[in-house]
């Protein structure tokens, strides 16, 4: 099948593939080829799994990097969760109401909530992928402010 229609899938295929390579990087990407027919039954599962895993045991464990991480930086701490597909104007973390329209990202609304108690959100950004989150503690926050807590 190499008619134009077929090339312009394969061009696609392409396109989205090193899209992929490039998002996810530290996380290996098996690639499973097109069949002649529908991946349907015992049979052909079994043919998709050496297409994929080849000699590999899918059982073990793949990924080499962490989607996520937290880090201190003086007196604050930085989430920093990868990102790929979410650009900045998906993310509001701003002040005490977090909203998110990207499942992305959910994880760090959900942080932010829960620490609310022990730390204050100081700013977000996304940038190469990735969202940082910086936290100071309330007390911190307030002696910058000048305010007592």
């Amino acid at each position: 099948m190499h008619d134009e229609l077929f090339q312009k899938w394969q061009r696609i295929q392409e396109h989205y593939r090193v899209e992929v390579e490039q998002s996810f990087t530290g996380i290996p990407i098996f690639n499973v080829p097109l069949f002649d027919r529908e991946v349907i039954g015992e049979k052909m599962l079994l043919r998709m799994a050496r297409e994929t895993y080849g000699e590999q045991d899918p059982s073990q464990h793949f990924a080499t990097s962490s989607p996520q991480r937290i880090d201190k930086d003086g007196a604050d701490y930085v989430l920093t969760l990868k990102v790929p597909f979410a650009d900045r104007s998906a993310v509001d973390l701003t002040g005490t109401t977090a909203s998110c329209t990207s499942p992305w990202v959910t994880t760090a609304r959900d942080l932010a909530t829960a620490c609310s108690g022990a730390a204050r959100h100081q700013r977000s950004d996304i940038r190469d992928g990735e969202l940082r989150v910086r936290f100071a503690r309330r007390e911190q926050k307030a002696k910058v402010e000048g305010k007592k807590t």
